[in-house]
């Protein structure tokens, strides 16, 4: 993946006075500043495009209280091929974090899904997957619950995670994801939903005022 490019921080300077000075009152007729400048800086997209704002910021560590978005295993009832032999059409369920698509069994929680578990496990898998295979995204589990934080220079944070063959199977669903609110973004009425969750911290900062 591309790296966006983030120029030096730098200062503009700008002549904004509460208002006008009056000469004629001496020292108390001097103008009062409101601001002398702003601190900026330019972030270059990966298409090219310069967009100009306040200075970069980094979001705190990923962890259970900071983080953008979490995936919560709820079940190990994933169909997995070296728990369980195929059966006709059988097919993995799939996380999406931007553009990467890992399978459940193949990718991570191998050997813990078809009810196998536990679902601790799984999540720590999926964990250590997204951390080794997605570029600018950091991730952790806690329990069951996987918590997201992205690094890009993106807005949004696109995460996804299948129930379907769980769910035919009888064995229920197996992936909820969430906000950084705790609320439930993929309901019943949107299992393949391709979801984008607003970063928490955005990459760049309002810009800075100079007094």
């Amino acid at each position: 993946m591309l790296h966006p490019c983030t120029p030096p921080k730098f200062k503009i300077l700008v002549a904004n006075l509460a208002h006008g000075s009056d000469p004629s009152l001496n020292s108390g007729g001097n103008p009062v500043k409101l601001r002398t400048g702003f601190v900026l800086q330019q972030v270059i997209t990966v298409d090219g495009n310069v967009r100009t704002g306040g200075p970069v910021q980094q979001p705190p560590p990923v962890s259970a209280v900071n983080y953008t978005a979490a995936i919560q295993v709820l079940s190990p009832t994933y169909w997995d091929p070296t728990v369980a032999p195929p059966g006709p059409f059988y097919y993995q369920e799939e996380v999406r974090v931007f553009d990467q698509y890992p399978l459940a069994g193949v990718d991570f929680g191998l050997g813990l899904g078809s009810g196998t578990g536990p679902v601790a496990a799984v999540a720590t898998s999926l964990a250590a997957w997204i951390n080794a295979s997605v570029d600018g995204v950091l991730a952790t589990s806690v329990g069951d619950i996987v918590y997201l934080t992205s690094l890009r220079s993106d807005a949004f944070l696109p995460v996804q995670a299948t129930n379907d063959m769980s769910v035919l199977l009888a064995g229920g669903k197996v992936f909820s994801v969430k906000d950084s609110a705790g609320n439930v973004l993929n309901p019943a009425t949107r299992e393949r939903a391709n979801l984008f969750v607003p970063k928490v911290v955005k990459t760049q900062s309002p810009p800075v005022i100079l007094p």
